[in-house]
């Protein structure tokens, strides 16, 4: 667990230096499906009684991230329709899955939690493809 965080904390330091040094061509912040990644983690890590306070806070940070970073794609300006239709698909997505991740304390439905979380994946991978797609017109 904690080589994978050293990993994770490895990658978004690049990926944090990559959006800087492309923000002017591409505004929108990427890495959704890392921090859904990130979060799913979390989880399953804490259901499986790794209940490390630590981790019960990065959880609850990455969770404000991905609130955040939803918000920015609703946002943007440049959205094609398709785009805004899988906002709207992630939110009610994310509508479900962020309550258990909130109180991961309490345990849950992991394999609604689990379901969910790939169909949120999904939908941050269709956006991007299509995010790309509108760039290159």
């Amino acid at each position: 667990m904690d080589d994978s965080e050293a990993i994770a904390e490895a990658s978004a330091k690049i990926d944090r230096l990559l959006q800087k040094k492309l923000s002017k061509k591409y505004p929108l912040p990427k890495g959704q499906r890392y921090l859904i990644n990130q979060i799913a983690k979390y989880y399953i890590a804490y259901q499986v009684g790794i209940k490390d306070i630590n981790m019960v806070r990065q959880m609850k940070k990455t969770v404000i991230a991905f609130d955040n970073l939803l918000k920015s794609m609703e946002n943007y300006r440049k959205n094609t329709p398709k785009m805004k239709q899988t906002v709207q698909k992630m939110k009610r997505l994310w509508k479900i899955v962020k309550k258990f991740y909130l109180n991961i304390e309490s345990g849950g439905l992991p394999l609604i939690v689990y379901q969910t979380t790939q169909k949120l994946e999904k939908e941050a991978h269709m956006y991007n493809k299509e995010l790309f797609q509108s760039l290159k017109k």
